[in-house]
C-alpha cells in the first residue's frame, strides 16, 4: 500500500521530475472543481513556473497562487496537479494571462505509484 506523499501543482509534467529511473504513474485528467477541491483539501507544493499562468490559476482555483519557478523531484506516493495548455506553444512563446485565456486547457492528476 503506498502512503500519501505530498501534493505539488505545476503548469507542467516532464518524466525528469520523477525521481527514480523506474517508476509508475497514473495520469487522469480531472475538473477544475476537482483541482480545487484536492488544493483545498491538503498542504500542496507550488511550482508554477511562469508569472501570467500564477495569475490566471488563481483566479481559476479561488486561490492565490505566485510564481515559483522551482525543480521537483516526485517520488512514490507524490501526486501533481498539472494545469497543461492543449496545445504546443511556439518555441519561446510566454503567453499573457490574456492570452492564456482563450487557449484551451486540462488540468490532470499525475500520481507515482
Amino acid at each position: 500500500m503506498v502512503m500519501m506523499g505530498r501534493l505539488f501543482l505545476a503548469n507542467a509534467f516532464a518524466l525528469s521530475m520523477l525521481s527514480a529511473d523506474t517508476a509508475t504513474i497514473a495520469v487522469q485528467a480531472i475538473s477544475l472543481d476537482s483541482a480545487r477541491e484536492l488544493l483545498a483539501s491538503r498542504e500542496f507544493i507550488n511550482a508554477v513556473g511562469h508569472q501570467s499562468t500564477a495569475e490566471l490559476l488563481s483566479q481559476l482555483l479561488g486561490i492565490p497562487i505566485a510564481a515559483n519557478r522551482i525543480e521537483i523531484k516526485l517520488e512514490s506516493g507524490d501526486e501533481l496537479i498539472v494545469f497543461q495548455l492543449m496545445i504546443r506553444p511556439p518555441e519561446g512563446k510566454i503567453y499573457t494571462k490574456g492570452e492564456l485565456e482563450m487557449l484551451p486547457f486540462k488540468f490532470y492528476l499525475v500520481r507515482v505509484l
